[in-house]
């Protein structure tokens, strides 16, 4: 059966008086998409590309998260626009806390309220780390048998969320084997994203601009793949 893609056409009314077509094509299903596709290989054995990899997929959950939620942010303002609430403002894109604050002034509900919202936290502040190529600096007790900790405030956050959940475990000795950025705590992270979109897109009217939300995110999380 061959794959099926989904487009987002809107008609609207030109300054002119006339129409035209409007195309739109969120980043973000394509992302689900290729970080699955990439997952569904195999698993490289060298630690230092299991960290880049687990890098890229971090800085690509982050995407898909502000993709995502604009797109929400984005159906709800339509909505209004079509009523003639002229009070309606424009939705700037900017930094995730300007979405994340858009988002809980549009639908009267605060983030944190969502299932798996302590993981986003940590994603970002994992991410913005990266997206600024900050160093990951480890530093150890000097023999008195402390655990190992990071250097830099929020990889130290990233680190004891990891840990709490199981997903590093406290050393004493430094090791490239152990780190922050590799593939199993990316997936760790892409199921909790997913969590958290689920829950985002669950509590919003069945009209069709949020079924349409809700079919993409389905679809770039069910297509299957063959390599």
């Amino acid at each position: 059966m061959e794959d099926t893609f989904f487009v987002h056409l809107n008609a609207e009314n030109n300054s002119n008086g006339g129409s035209e077509t409007v195309v739109k094509k969120s980043i973000w299903p394509s992302l689900i998409m290729s970080i699955r596709w990439i997952l569904s290989g195999s698993f490289p054995i060298d630690y230092r590309i299991s960290s880049g990899v687990g890098v890229m997929i971090n800085n690509g959950l982050a995407i898909i998260i502000e993709g995502f939620v604009s797109d929400i942010i984005n159906v709800e303002r339509e909505k209004k626009m079509a009523s003639k609430d002229a009070s309606t403002p424009a939705f700037e894109a900017g930094t995730w806390e300007s979405k994340k604050k858009k988002y809980e002034t549009t639908f009267n509900v605060k983030m944190k309220n969502y299932k798996d919202y302590d993981a986003i936290v940590i994603l970002f502040l994992l991410r913005n780390n990266i997206a600024h190529g900050k160093a990951h600096v480890e530093i150890s007790g000097h023999g008195d048998g402390s655990t190992i900790q990071s250097k830099d405030d929020k990889y130290q956050e990233v680190r004891k969320y990891l840990t709490s959940n199981k997903m590093l475990v406290p050393g004493k000795r430094i090791s490239n084997v152990e780190d922050l950025f590799d593939i199993p705590k990316a997936i760790f992270f892409l199921y909790k994203v997913r969590s958290f979109l689920d829950g985002l897109i669950a509590d919003k009217p069945n009209d069709a601009g949020f079924e349409f939300i809700k079919s993409q995110l389905e679809h770039a999380f069910q297509i299957p793949f063959q390599r």
